[in-house]
C-alpha cells in the first residue's frame, strides 16, 4: 500500500518558488518516505472503535444540532399545560415561545401545529395574570407585520377574547400586552380593522380609557389610536377618523389634561394625540369641547405641572399644539 501523501507533508521542508534556499533534497524525501511507512498503521482507522450511527441516542443529536423550532414550540405549550410544572417553569416556556414567534415562519407555524386554540384556551382559562400577559404578548408578536398570522388570529377567534380583556381585566401588565397585541394586529391590516369595528373595538378601547383611570394604559391606548390616525393605508386612516368622531375620546383627553393628576407620559401622549387628531379630523373644530383646548386656564395648568415635575418637554408639545389650534 503506497504511503499517504497527505499524512505528513508538514514534515517536508518547503521552500517557496522565489526563495534562495536549497529547496527539497533527496535526503529529505528519503526521510519523509521512511516516516510515512512507519506511521501508516497508526494512521489506519481501527474498525473495532467505529461508532454505529444508528446507536447514537437522539437526545445527544438534539444537544449538538438543536431541536427543530416546531418541536420547541410544541414543548413550550406542553409545559404550560402540565399542571405538575411550577409557575416559573411555565413562564420560562412562554418566554421562549415568544422569542420563537419573533420569526415569521415560526409565527405562521402556529396554525399547522394547532397551537392557536391551545394558547387561546390557556389565555381564557388561566387564573394567573402573568401567564395571561405572556400569551397576549405572544399573540401580539405573532401578528406584527404578518398578514398570514393576522388572518389566523381572526379565523381562530382570538380577537374577541382579547378585546374582552379590556373591560374584564384590571391587571396593568395584562392590559399593556393586550394593547400591544391590538396594535400589532391592526397595523396595515384593513381587513382586520373591519372585524375590529364589527366587534365594537373602538368602544371597548375608549371605555377602558375612560373607566380604568390607569395612566399607563391610557397612554398606550392614545398611542395606538394616534398610530392608526397616521396609517399609510388610506382605508384605515379614513375609517379611524370616521369612527373616532362618534366616540367621546376627544372630550376624555381634554378632561385628562384639565383635571387628572399629573403623569408625564399620559400628558405627553394626550397632547400628541390632540395634535394629530385635530390635523387629521378638522371637523372636530366645530365641537363644543374644542374651545376648552384654547382655554388659558388649562394651558397654564399644564405648564405649571410640567415645570413642577421637571417635564419641560411637555411644554414644547403644548407649544406645537397651540400653533395648530
Amino acid at each position: 500500500m503506497p504511503p499517504k501523501i497527505s499524512s505528513n507533508l508538514s514534515s517536508i521542508p518547503y521552500q517557496r518558488k522565489n526563495s534562495k534556499g536549497p529547496g527539497i533534497t533527496t535526503s529529505d524525501l528519503l526521510q519523509w518516505s521512511i516516516l510515512n511507512q512507519t506511521t501508516e498503521k497508526e494512521d489506519a482507522p481501527k474498525s473495532e472503535n467505529r461508532i454505529d450511527p444508528e446507536k447514537i441516542d437522539p437526545k445527544w443529536l438534539d444537544v449538538i444540532l438543536g431541536k427543530d423550532d416546531s418541536v420547541r414550540m410544541r414543548e413550550c405549550c406542553e409545559i404550560v399545560q402540565d399542571e405538575s410544572k411550577s409557575l416559573d417553569e411555565k413562564l420560562n416556556a412562554l418566554d421562549e415561545l415568544e422569542m420563537l414567534v419573533e420569526q415569521i415562519d415560526n409565527a405562521n407555524n402556529l396554525r399547522p401545529l394547532k397551537l392557536w386554540p391551545v394558547l387561546l384556551d390557556i389565555f381564557t382559562s388561566t387564573p394567573e395574570p402573568e401567564i395571561k400577559m405572556y400569551i397576549a404578548w405572544i399573540f401580539g408578536t405573532s401578528v406584527q407585520n404578518n398578514e398570514t398570522a393576522q388572518k389566523d388570529f381572526i379565523n381562530n377567534g382570538v380577537l374577541q377574547p382579547v378585546l374582552n380583556c379590556l373591560t374584564t381585566d384590571d391587571n396593568t401588565s395584562v392590559l399593556k400586552k393586550v394593547v400591544y397585541c391590538l396594535s400589532g394586529f391592526l397595523k396595515h391590516n384593513a381587513f382586520g380593522l373591519k372585524t375590529f369595528e364589527t366587534l365594537n373595538g373602538y368602544e371597548k378601547l375608549i371605555n377602558t380609557f375612560e373607566n380604568k383611570k390607569n395612566p399607563v394604559i391610557q397612554s398606550r391606548i392614545l398611542w395606538l389610536l394616534r398610530s392608526l390616525l397616521l396609517e399609510e393605508v388610506k382605508e384605515i386612516k379614513e375609517s379611524v377618523c370616521e369612527y373616532l368622531l362618534k366616540t367621546s375620546i376627544f372630550e376624555n383627553v381634554i378632561d385628562v389634561l384639565s383635571t387628572s393628576d399629573f403623569n408625564a407620559e399620559l400628558f405627553e401622549k394626550s397632547i400628541q394625540f390632540l395634535k394629530t387628531y385635530i390635523t387629521m379630523v378638522p371637523k372636530i373644530k366645530s365641537s363644543e369641547s374644542y374651545d376648552k383646548i384654547k382655554s388659558q386656564e388649562m394651558q397654564l395648568r399644564i405648564i405649571e405641572l410640567s415645570n413642577k415635575n421637571d417635564s419641560s418637554f411637555i411644554i414644547d408639545e403644548l407649544k406645537e399644539l397651540k400653533q395648530i389650534i
